[in-house]
């Protein structure tokens, strides 16, 4: 007993400390506001932008303390100055907004309308002109406020912020990809000086990846900016031109896109607290919407800290993978998917979109068993975009690459961004990018599948298996590509990037996953040691090229779902790569997948889609048929993305 209560006794002092350290400190956070605020009266008077900012911070303490009383008149105060300019001073303003909905103790709906009007005015008039890369930065930007809108509609919680979340959701994830998306459809179906306009634009971004010399560098950079955005301002005057509209698919439309036994399911995590008690902390939350939904229905799944937990195991990737998808798969579907199982009762179709560290999960794996489908999207948004016209009947027609030659890429030295080149090097003399001695069977028995149903079928192994020829593929004479081969990642924290870049600032590189993600093929010597023929083929590489209309991307190697996973965005790497060009499904993988299996997981794969299955079941088939002999790691580790 009475160690019981020394021991009680030492945690409640500790707690005590650091209740008094905290209020310390707050009382300090106070002190240097209001000396701040004291010193901007003076050098810039109270109708200052200096002013206005100060009063937000402190309002901001304020409502961080609970003082909501003396929070709300303080921004109250900020806002009445900003009011008059706040056309000149959006992002100030746009933060005042939330700020004065956080010290409100009512639901404001007139507030509400006002702040997603402000946010999504905004995107829309900065979206018509920002190239590609600029409206990924300014998406990031942008991302807090909705973070922060987000997190307050899940705290209120009810069927009207369910609707605003799900409709937010619908218009904010993957906003930069979708926008981007939409922009290359329209110019895939513009007049051909358009389209030959805006596949120069391509090259010439690719271009400014191989450039050394800084002035060259300096002008390319400007060069390519102009050239965007005056491609941008000829398509605005076009007629048929439409502009990206990030609302303009709402929760309801989604829903009713439904058939009756169907579910649409956004997943999101947001950092909050779910309690006084708690700390700020991530959670992922669930909106779950059915063909009779009066309102989307907002489910807390679990704590990212939980999966993390859970997914970091010890030993290699086989043993992990093993574990995760076998022995504790049952613990495994309890922490991210039991809170949802009584909503799915009766499914059979569920489209699922998923966020965070879920896009590290194999949910073929995990719903291996369950009675109804699993469907991954970028976004529920997908369900309702209209669908293609119907082209001619597919022909079966496949472009195949294997047994590609690796030892060809350590010849090559034409790289500027050559730190991702040694990398690769380095890992072909140490074993890492080993000879695939099963991708020449692999593609070898695929052809022969398609010969034997009268498939069209060109296929380039060896040296022939090279990035030239990838590049220079007709993207119109094939419905699937298939590439065995070996796929990379490389974290930012790798080794490699404490090189510099030659005259490039080593963050251009190092801080894009696009750079550090990609395939290898071969250097094919007939065509020299070009730029577009070293053997290495970054995401980046990929993006800009153009395979719009195929039907289906398969890559047969290692980690080519991973990258850097960028909040609503998404994933950075070799799957947003295909997005971008324009595949409509893609086949990638979660980790390291051994040779030989993965030859004959797509064997049967192929067996199945000849006969006239969809991409979906004929790998669901397969998976299921190398589960009566494998292990997980073996089949697990491969996705179908729709």
């Amino acid at each position: 007993m009475l160690i019981q209560r020394s021991w009680w006794d030492n945690i409640r002092t500790v707690f005590e400390e650091k209740k008094t350290l905290k209020l310390q400190l707050l009382q300090e956070a106070e002190k240097s506001y209001s000396t701040a605020l004291g010193v901007v009266i003076d050098k810039a008077g109270k109708d200052s932008y200096q002013y206005v900012s100060v009063l937000r911070q402190l309002g901001n303490y304020y409502n961080q303390i609970g003082d909501n009383k003396k929070a709300g008149e303080l921004i109250g105060e900020a806002q009445t100055i900003l009011n008059p300019v706040r056309s000149e001073n959006k992002d100030l303003y746009n933060d005042i907004l939330l700020s004065s909905l956080a010290s409100r103790n009512a639901v404001d709906e007139e507030l509400l309308n006002e702040i997603e009007d402000q946010i999504f005015d905004q995107i829309a008039s900065n979206f018509i002109f920002l190239t590609e890369e600029e409206k990924e930065s300014f998406v990031s930007k942008t991302e807090k406020r909705i973070i922060f809108l987000n997190s307050y509609y899940v705290r209120e919680n009810g069927p009207e912020f369910a609707k605003r979340l799900y409709n937010n959701i619908l218009a904010t994830k993957q906003l930069a990809l979708n926008s981007n998306q939409h922009l290359r459809r329209f110019i895939s179906e513009a007049p051909k000086n358009i389209q030959t306009e805006y596949h120069q634009l391509l090259k010439n971004k690719e271009e400014i990846l191989y450039t050394t010399n800084e002035e060259k560098l300096r002008s390319l950079g400007s060069e390519i900016t102009k050239q965007e955005r005056d491609l941008k301002s000829k398509l605005v005057t076009m007629n048929s031109y439409s502009p990206f509209e990030p609302k303009g698919v709402t929760w309801d439309q989604v829903r009713d896109s439904l058939e009756t036994t169907e579910v649409a399911i956004e997943i999101i995590n947001l950092p909050l607290k779910l309690s006084h008690d708690d700390g700020e902390e991530v959670n992922y939350f669930a909106l779950v919407l059915k063909k009779e939904s009066e309102y989307p229905e907002l489910i807390h799944l679990f704590r990212e800290k939980d999966l993390e937990d859970f997914m970091n195991k010890e030993g290699n990737v086989q043993e992990r993978m093993d574990v995760m998808y076998g022995s504790q798969k049952t613990e495994f579907l309890d922490i991210i998917w039991q809170p949802l199982s009584h909503e799915l009762v009766g499914s059979s179709n569920v489209y699922l979109s998923i966020s965070g560290l879920l896009h590290m999960v194999s949910f073929p794996a995990l719903m291996l068993d369950q009675p109804y489908e699993i469907h991954l999207l970028g976004s529920t948004r997908d369900l309702i975009i209209p669908t293609p016209a119907e082209g001619p009947e597919k022909e079966n027609r496949i472009a195949l690459f294997g047994d590609a030659d690796f030892e060809s890429i350590e010849q090559s030295d034409v790289r500027s961004f050559s730190t991702v080149d040694n990398k690769i090097k380095k890992g072909l003399e140490s074993g890492l990018f080993n000879d695939l001695q099963y991708t020449r069977q692999e593609v070898d028995t695929i052809e022969r599948i398609f010969n034997s149903a009268n498939g069209m079928v060109s296929k380039w192994v060896g040296k022939k298996a090279s990035e030239k020829t990838f590049r220079d593929l007709n993207k119109d004479n094939y419905d699937i590509i298939h590439l065995a081969t070996h796929g990379f990642y490389f974290k930012k924290n790798s080794p490699v990037f404490s090189a510099t870049f030659d005259v490039m600032n080593q963050n251009f590189l190092e801080d894009n996953s696009m750079f550090r993600s990609g395939i290898l093929l071969s250097r094919d010597d007939v065509h020299g040691a070009g730029k577009n023929n070293d053997g290495i083929l970054t995401a980046y590489e990929i993006s800009k090229m153009d395979f719009s209309g195929l039907d289906l991307m398969v890559l047969s190697a290692c980690e080519t779902a991973s990258g850097d996973i960028s909040g609503g965005e998404g994933v950075f790497g070799l799957q947003r790569a295909l997005k971008l060009a324009g595949v409509k499904d893609q086949i990638v993988s979660l980790w390291q997948v051994p040779d030989k299996e993965t030859s004959i997981l797509f064997k049967i794969f192929y067996g199945n889609l000849i006969k006239g299955h969809s991409p979906y079941h004929s790998l669901s088939m397969a998976q299921h048929e190398m589960a009566r002999k494998y292990s997980p790691f073996y089949w697990a580790g491969f996705v179908l993305l729709e």
